[in-house]
């Protein structure tokens, strides 16, 4: 093999293994430290061991790059991996050069002491690479003229160990710094991977709050009409706060489980049994306010869908109607419903002040919301719910003159 040839086959069984372990360790999640640390031995065992397997040169050179892994495990504190790696390195060291086994075991052993008081110092790892290569050229040096080729050239010599250190300096410093800048890439990765399970969890309670505002809302209006006109109302309005109390209960359950936000529980449904539910709920609180509901469904409608998540849906745009209404306008607010070939849809309209195309084309931007108290997820979390139902909602709107929501699903 010509040198060339054993340089780059040196280079890629060095870094291979190296390689395989940050693909390893970027790909896992929640890799606990003690695996992290036994993949690291293996790379760099693997490393000295397909160099000293597969490269047939026996060179100095050749040797010289068993010492890259070692320098490896010094920095990353590995001292029984380092161990294990001088004792290998002593043995081909004594197995294919004339310098006797005293001397190779000493000069690890110089490492070895050196590493534990450079440990002791503030820029250790900078520490740690020079004095190695620094004490390893010299020793280069050393074993060229008294060892290896005590009866050559001075300038023969000279030219061998200029060529052998250059070699081994610029292949270490490029190796650590590819390996260093490796595990900074896996180490941003995994900082990517966290932020965005904070961000997913932020998300994700933020849409728990959004979606128990809505019943807790329904109930403190209850309790308000309860507490206005005395006790009279008690015993109509308890069944509608004990079942908004209980939807309250199902989000909580729901949302405890965060891998299961995207599941739902289908089953045949009375389109106009759920319409109807949504509006009386809401009618107290619409009359209120000086606002109606006004639902127009000519016709038995049957679907297959998810009967809580889809109230979900019509309770948010209602209670939007509702807060984005006029104030000097009662608010209308009209569901008409139809039924076209193998798809329902329901257009629900009102009168209220309506959008602008800046906040008609950001609301469907998580958290972007125009109210004071608004949480920026219900248009998104209502458009989720549609989309699971393989449906599709859009909003059309006037400043000033009212909104308009068309909610499309298919029938089965």
């Amino acid at each position: 093999m010509t040198i060339i040839e054993n340089l780059v086959l040196l280079s890629i069984f060095l870094t291979f293994p190296l390689i395989i372990y940050l693909i390893y360790v970027a790909y896992m999640n929640n890799m606990e430290l003690y695996e992290k640390n036994l993949v690291l031995n293996f790379a760099l065992l693997s490393s000295l061991f397909l160099m000293t397997k597969f490269v047939n040169s026996k060179s100095l050179y050749t040797l010289l790059f068993y010492n890259i892994p070692l320098l490896i495990a010094y920095l990353r504190k590995k001292k029984v991996t380092a161990i294990i790696l001088s004792l290998i390195i002593i043995y081909f060291t004594n197995k294919y050069t004339t310098i006797p086994p005293i001397i190779t075991t000493i000069e690890y052993i110089i490492y070895y002491l050196g590493y534990l008081i450079l440990q002791k110092t503030k820029n250790k790892e900078v520490n740690i690479t020079n004095s190695f290569i620094c004490l390893k050229s010299f020793l280069i040096a050393f074993f060229i003229f008294f060892l290896i080729n005590p009866t050559g050239t001075l300038l023969i010599n000279i030219l061998y160990i200029f060529i052998t250190i250059s070699i081994f300096i610029i292949f270490t410093y490029i190796s650590i710094a590819l390996f260093k800048k490796g595990e900074e890439v896996v180490d941003l990765n995994n900082l990517i991977k966290e932020t965005k399970k904070q961000q997913y969890l932020y998300e994700s309670l933020s849409k728990l709050t959004h979606e128990l505002k809505n019943p807790i809302t329904v109930c403190k209006g209850y309790l308000e009409i309860i507490n206005n006109k005395g006790y009279t109302k008690v015993l109509e309005y308890l069944p509608i706060i004990s079942s908004e109390i209980d939807h309250c209960l199902s989000v909580i359950n729901d949302f405890s489980y965060l891998g299961k936000l995207t599941s739902l529980n289908k089953e045949e449904i009375d389109l106009e049994v759920l319409l109807t539910e949504v509006t009386s709920t809401l009618n107290p609180l619409f009359k209120k306010n000086k606002a109606k509901i006004i639902l127009n469904i000519s016709e038995e409608i049957y679907l297959i869908a998810d009967y809580n998540r889809l109230k979900q849906v019509f309770v948010n745009i209602l209670k939007n109607s509702l807060e984005a209404r006029k104030e000097t306008i009662p608010l209308e607010v009209y569901i008409n419903v139809k039924k076209c070939n193998k798809y329902l849809r329901v257009i629900i309209t009102d009168n209220g002040i309506g959008m602008d195309k800046e906040t008609l084309a950001n609301m469907n931007k998580i958290f972007y919301t125009t109210k004071p108290n608004g949480s920026g997820l219900g248009v998104v979390l209502s458009t989720e719910i549609v989309e699971m139902h393989k449906g599709t909602i859009k909003y059309t709107s006037t400043k000033d003159l009212g909104t308009t929501v068309t909610i499309t699903i298919p029938l089965k």
